[in-house]
């Protein structure tokens, strides 16, 4: 009798701790997924503010503005205190890419942002720099930083 009711008792304690792992490490991934949806919405309606200021259309901008917006307050509301510190940095120093301190900021928003994801790996601001607005390396003599886009929110 006592076999049978420790082995019932293990079985039952068993599934409640297997319930709450997986239930624990869904809510996780349901938090990491919301996370880079909204990192990947911001920098998509930061990008279309560009083209619509671009094209002059002021319907796509506002459109833009305000999924940028709403993509900003959702960072604000789920991601960790160093995302929102990046980002609010990046707004600060004027939320324009057409300065080096700028660039630099906006860089290393992103590369929070990722290291943030668990994305994997490690990866260089600069590689980000790149990749984003075709500059390699951030300096005050950056020819290129001229021709960068402007982004006026």
């Amino acid at each position: 009798m006592n076999v049978l009711l420790y082995s019932l008792l293990g079985i039952l304690i068993g599934a409640l701790l297997q319930y709450w792992f997986g239930n624990q490490r869904s809510r996780r991934d349901s938090v990491q997924s919301f996370r880079a949806q909204s990192y990947a919405d911001m920098l998509k309606a930061m990008s279309d503010t560009v083209f619509a200021q671009r094209q002059n259309d002021k319907v796509a901008e506002n459109t833009a503005l305000a999924l940028l917006t709403e993509a900003k307050a959702r960072i604000c509301i789920s991601a960790p205190n160093k995302v929102v510190a990046a980002v609010a940095n990046f707004w600060r120093i004027g939320a324009q890419l057409d300065n080096p301190v700028s660039i630099d900021a906006f860089s290393h928003m992103i590369k929070t942002m990722r290291d943030n994801t668990h994305a994997g790996g490690t990866i260089e601001q600069r590689d980000i720099s790149q990749i984003m607005i075709g500059q390699d390396e951030i300096t005050e003599n950056t020819e290129q930083v001229a021709s960068a886009d402007k982004l006026r929110l």
